[in-house]
């Protein structure tokens, strides 16, 4: 499992370092999901969030994201653990209940913060790529000098149900972001 991790370490630091051109939109796309694929490996749910000991992770995006076609792709015949990976679009407005990863992509701040609030404390980690860090938000993925990187809101960390390894916030900027009163 150790050499697991480290692998993983150096796989994602690898992808973060990997300049995303402009010309290669696809390559970009690709290289979000593997974020987003790899930042479920670093999350620690609790078994009682799974219905059985094989149920699938959901990771949930909005149905019209680019990224949708790239993450089914990479997902296909993975898991995590005993886990599948599934990949689920939703349509605007649908509830995003039973997902463990929520990406609402570069939709505008305030509908990715309504889908956080939404969510309320549920265990489910958050990904979004708005111009600041959102409450409730856990991760931001932003371009810096043409390379993908992220962020990690600790306050939503704090706060909520998720278990973030280590790693992955070694990996990542550390902002603080308190919810709103």
């Amino acid at each position: 499992m150790r050499g697991q991790v480290v692998g993983l370490v150096f796989l994602l630091l690898g992808v973060a370092s990997t300049p995303v051109a402009a010309a290669d939109v696809d390559l970009e796309y690709r290289l979000r999901a593997a974020f987003l694929v790899n930042f479920v490996r670093f999350v620690s749910w609790e078994s009682a969030q799974f219905t059985s000991p094989a149920s699938a992770i959901e990771l949930c995006i909005p149905e019209a994201d680019p990224v949708a076609p790239a993450l089914e792709e990479l997902v296909r015949d993975k898991r995590i653990d005993a886990h599948p990976l599934t990949v689920r679009r939703l349509k605007r407005g649908a509830r995003w209940d039973g997902c463990h990863l929520a990406y609402t992509g570069a939709a505008p701040s305030q509908q990715s913060a309504a889908v956080f609030r939404a969510l309320g404390q549920r265990p489910v980690l958050t990904v979004h790529e708005s111009a600041e860090a959102l409450p409730g938000g856990v991760i931001r993925l932003f371009l810096e000098d043409r390379k993908l990187r992220f962020e990690v809101n600790t306050a939503a960390v704090d706060q909520g149900p998720l278990k973030l390894s280590s790693q992955l916030m070694s990996l990542a900027v550390l902002v603080r972001v308190e919810a709103p009163q």
